[in-house]
């Protein structure tokens, strides 16, 4: 993020730039004197595709490690529930109950070597009752996580700008190694411990989360990148993220025959190769010449009084605090099309997130094993690959080339577009009667994966480059709060749908569509500079304001 040097003589300055708690400082000059040498180290050691390309890094091993384990972790939280199930209700056909199970597969088989021995096979655990209840479980775990990152974004956020960026991801990754962790152990004494248990794993979500983790990163991305080439630079790491989705689950698949601990175990060690890549990365924030120092921001020169040295009391802390808060807040209402775009985003994750149902969907509507159901989602992700990395890039360098388009009418064109593909593709999904007819729907969809980027790109276009972390943060609150409450809704919706049919477990796609026609429609109502008539652009320049709608 680059903020504009602090002009002292505005009476704004402090209201843009000063730290949220006031601070002691002995010698201004000697922090100054040690921040430009820090500053210049910086800038000789680091230029900014390197740190790029270390962020690049550190996100690949972010998905690898969260990608890897989850056809595992379905895989067990399937098992746990079916055998549970059958225990309680017998097998069909022996006449018996609970221990009928036992008898016909022979014995119950534990995790006690770390090897899960299926003693009941895969086809017999697609009944409803036990899908539904797996749903229920991942969703909820998605639910509570999103829940620590909607309460603690915006102080975690305030600890980014003030301490720094990679205070931050350090604090969150050592997080994410934590509740890896805890989950193995919980699948691991499954016979001792209730399934879930695994929810206690969303307590890392208290340090910020997955959520504040990708805010922070992208944050990191704006401090070292200049504006025009944002959102190329957001489609390259998007294809990154989406790398680990094209090799993750086919290669899950293959460690699983190994047992079902071995892809999580990898995925730990994912998040603690992470961590370590981190502890390189250098301070971002103080990256370009602009911005202050992470632990010094500037502050206007005020009159000496014989308060000056005085400790500030909780009260003045708190009024601090709040005042920053609301200041903080203020550039929402500064362009009315920030307030329609802000609510769309509240589909990102939730439509990022449907790879789990997907997978789950496929394999029971289809009948297909998990571990086939994975090349599905793999195939999905090589075609978001190529999206991200080869046709968008070519049609933003089409429509730059060939029209005389501004940034901003770009980035609308492409949503717009985006949003219908994704939606099309969605319903064609949740419809699709046959496996074929629902990968020949998937090219469709994934036309539209740059959708989020794209308005990501245009809302920061509306907003100054110094409210561009501030912003960041808001759109994790939008994502956590969409997440929380639509995660959940999705999974009841598909555990209801699975009661009607197998059919009716598209349901949850259909809706969807139905979700991205209303995004749709926003983008619509949004108007930019190419897109305004003279009586339009004259009532802006009457008002003062920036745009309109």
């Amino acid at each position: 993020m680059a903020i504009p040097p602090v002009d002292t003589s505005s009476s704004d300055a402090n209201d843009e730039t000063s730290p949220l708690l006031p601070r002691r400082s002995a010698s201004p000059s000697t922090h100054t004197r040690k921040d430009d040498i820090s500053h210049h180290r910086n800038r000789r050691r680091w230029s900014s595709a390197s740190i790029c390309l270390l962020l690049l890094i550190i996100i690949v091993c972010l998905e690898f490690a969260d990608t890897v384990p989850r056809p595992a972790l379905t895989r067990i939280y399937e098992a746990v529930y079916c055998r549970q199930y059958y225990l309680e209700h017998g097998f069909p056909g022996d006449g018996k109950e609970g221990g009928a199970v036992g008898g016909r597969f022979g014995g119950w088989a534990g995790f006690g070597d770390g090897k899960l021995a299926l003693s009941i096979p895969e086809k017999y655990c697609k009944v409803p009752q036990v899908q539904g209840e797996v749903a229920l479980l991942k969703a909820w775990q998605v639910a509570f996580d999103a829940a620590g990152s909607l309460l603690f974004a915006i102080p975690w956020g305030y600890f980014a700008d003030s301490y720094g960026r990679r205070p931050m991801l350090l604090i969150i990754v050592a997080a994410f190694v934590a509740k890896s962790l805890w989950i193995q152990v919980v699948c691991y004494c499954w016979k001792t411990m209730p399934i879930r248990l695994v929810w206690l794993g969303s307590l890392q979500s208290l340090f910020g989360g997955g959520a504040v983790a990708g805010a922070v990163l992208y944050t990191s991305i704006a401090d070292v990148t200049d504006q025009d080439e944002r959102v190329t630079i957001f489609f390259r790491f998007g294809a990154a993220q989406l790398f680990s989705g094209f090799i993750a689950p086919p290669l899950s698949a293959w460690l699983m025959q190994f047992g079902p601990f071995t892809p999580t175990i990898l995925g730990t060690a994912f998040f603690a190769f992470g961590f370590v890549i981190l502890c390189f990365l250098p301070e971002t924030m103080s990256y370009k010449g602009e911005e202050s120092s992470p632990n010094t921001a500037a502050e206007p020169p005020r009159a000496e009084t014989s308060d000056s040295t005085r400790e500030p009391s909780i009260h003045d802390r708190v009024k601090s605090l709040l005042r920053s808060a609301q200041d903080s807040a203020a550039f929402l209402t500064s362009d009315m099309r920030i307030l329609i775009l802000l609510p769309t985003y509240s589909f990102h994750l939730l439509l990022y997130n449907t790879d789990d149902l997907l997978l789950q969907y496929s394999s029971e509507r289809f009948d297909i094993s998990i571990s086939r159901a994975t090349l599905v989602i793999s195939l999905q992700a090589g075609l978001k690959v190529v999206v991200l990395i080869v046709l968008l890039p070519a049609l933003v360098n089409y429509l730059t080339t060939r029209f005389p388009f501004d940034a901003q009418f770009k980035d609308l064109l492409l949503a717009r577009c985006s949003a219908a593909a994704m939606a099309l593709g969605f319903l064609c999904i949740g419809l699709a009667p046959s496996l074929p007819l629902l990968i020949t729907a998937l090219p469709i969809q994934v036309a539209g994966w740059g959708l989020m980027f794209l308005i990501r790109s245009l809302v920061t276009s509306f907003v100054e480059q110094h409210h561009v972390a501030r912003l960041y943060i808001m759109l994790t609150l939008v994502d956590a709060a969409g997440l929380m409450v639509g995660t959940p809704a999705m999974a009841a919706f598909f555990d209801w749908s699975l009661s009607i049919g197998s059919w009716g477990g598209g349901l949850p796609f259909v809706g969807c569509g139905l979700a991205l026609m209303m995004v749709e429609f926003a983008l619509y109502s949004v108007r930019v500079g190419e897109e305004k008539g003279e009586e339009e652009v004259e009532d802006d320049r009457c008002s003062g304001t920036s745009g309109g709608i």
